[in-house]
């Protein structure tokens, strides 16, 4: 509990953000360096009725406490935001843990590698200082961590604290404010749980639903509470009244229908166009990945045209879909098709693209590794199958193999008897 929390009025508010990490926030686009300016957060700053620095309202959440201290510079330029240390959920509860990986652990390990190697160290462990987790461990912590001491040699340590998880309503009561216009929440998975709590105390007080909503949807509440919950948030989220704006697998966008009224919420929503056919209206939601953002029209033509794709189908270490790959471990990555015979995948923090060569054969980029493409009636590579014809060939036809390659086997045929000499 903040020792003097800011009471607010009952006014609505420009923005509520949980979870800060380390960039994309409302407070360093508001009062940050230039270098911390985001083109997202100015997106959503557009649908607000007040920009001024002196002037906006707004709540900051993050459980972590080094990363609420690193913001503590706004307070004088930011009077009317509030800095809040402690985590948002479904139920009010003291000393629930926080796993994560702070600043100093990373300026200490920057110290230990040459530094020609400390750029790319520096990017790595960006990553995990924005994976800290309430209640347990982010689902990719400890395989990135595994992926950093294997490149660079360094061990990772997660540090352990603990903090307070508020529920919505006590939240309300505790600042005094009725509902926000954007509401943006980064939660690393417990973001369902977040708007679940929203969603409640809406029920009961109708007039404080936030007027824009963007939350994370790249599958990790799936992976902490199961395959589909963040679908069926967004269908929860519209019977409550929302509109859908655009959907990714890396945040989702709605609109309140009772917003939809104000100017400056319309002409956000306005400002929304499909990349493809320049299209600025759409009946059904847009989709954006990586390259553009899409219409439904659009966006069914290009499934049209991936559902032919060579790609699809089993391969030697997973099966691949036109929307996921599911490895032999069972972990499951969304892919996008850069092309028809390219796809993208992030895989513990990293991009990799892999492209189908030949007919049988995907290679991933930057490691290297191949992936061949399973025969539907012997269950085996077609490459591999067909190496093991060419040795069962090379075999009947009385040929030595040395090596068996995909396309040229190398043979050599066994030296002729010379009659009349002995062969050693």
């Amino acid at each position: 509990m903040p020792a003097d929390p800011h009471d607010f009025n009952g006014s609505r508010l420009n923005f509520v953000q949980v979870g800060l990490g380390t960039n994309s926030t409302f407070i360093q686009n508001l009062a940050g360096p230039r270098k911390a300016f985001d083109n997202n957060i100015d997106s959503l700053l557009k649908a607000s009725s007040e920009t001024r620095p002196s002037c906006v309202k707004g709540i900051a959440v993050e459980p972590v406490r080094s990363l609420v201290e690193s913001y503590r510079y706004c307070e004088e330029l930011l009077p009317q935001v509030e800095l809040l240390e402690a985590a948002l959920g479904e139920s009010n509860r003291n000393g629930v843990e926080v796993q994560s990986v702070t600043s100093e652990v990373c300026d200490a390990l920057l110290s230990k590698v040459p530094r020609h190697k400390r750029s790319r160290l520096e990017s790595e462990l960006q990553y995990c200082l924005n994976m800290s987790c309430t209640g347990g461990e982010h689902p990719f912590l400890q395989q990135h961590c595994k992926k950093i001491q294997r490149e660079f040699n360094v061990n990772v340590s997660v540090q352990h604290q603990n903090t307070e998880v508020w529920t919505w309503s006590r939240l309300v009561r505790t600042f005094n404010f009725r509902g926000c216009e954007v509401l943006l929440i980064d939660a690393e998975g417990n973001d369902a749980a977040i708007l679940r709590s929203l969603i409640r105390h809406c029920q009961k007080h109708p007039r404080e639903w936030p007027h824009l909503i963007q939350y994370e949807s790249m599958g990790l509440c799936d992976k902490l509470e199961g395959e589909g919950t963040e679908t069926a948030l967004r269908r929860t989220l519209e019977d409550e009244g929302y509109l859908t704006v655009c959907w990714s697998r890396w945040n989702t966008y709605l609109v309140h229908r009772s917003a939809t009224h104000r100017e400056k919420v319309q002409n956000w929503m306005d400002d929304w166009y499909c990349t493809n056919c320049k299209r600025y209206e759409s009946s059904e939601p847009f989709y954006s990945n990586r390259h553009g953002i899409f219409c439904a029209r659009c966006l069914a033509s290009y499934y049209t045209e991936i559902k032919a794709s060579p790609v699809i189908g089993e391969w030697d270490k997973g099966t691949i879909t036109a929307t996921t790959l599911t490895r032999k471990t069972g972990e499951i990555s969304h892919i996008e098709y850069i092309q028809p015979t390219e796809i993208l995948m992030t895989y513990q923090g990293q991009e990799y693209t892999g492209t189908l060569h030949g007919d049988s054969t995907l290679i991933w980029r930057p490691d290297g590794q191949r992936w061949y493409k399973m025969s539907s009636s012997t269950g085996r590579s077609r490459s591999r199958s067909r190496i093991r014809m060419r040795r069962e060939t090379c075999a009947q036809s009385g040929r030595a193999v040395l090596k068996a390659h995909p396309k040229v086997p190398v043979v050599l045929k066994p030296a002729k008897r010379m009659p009349g000499k002995k062969r050693w």
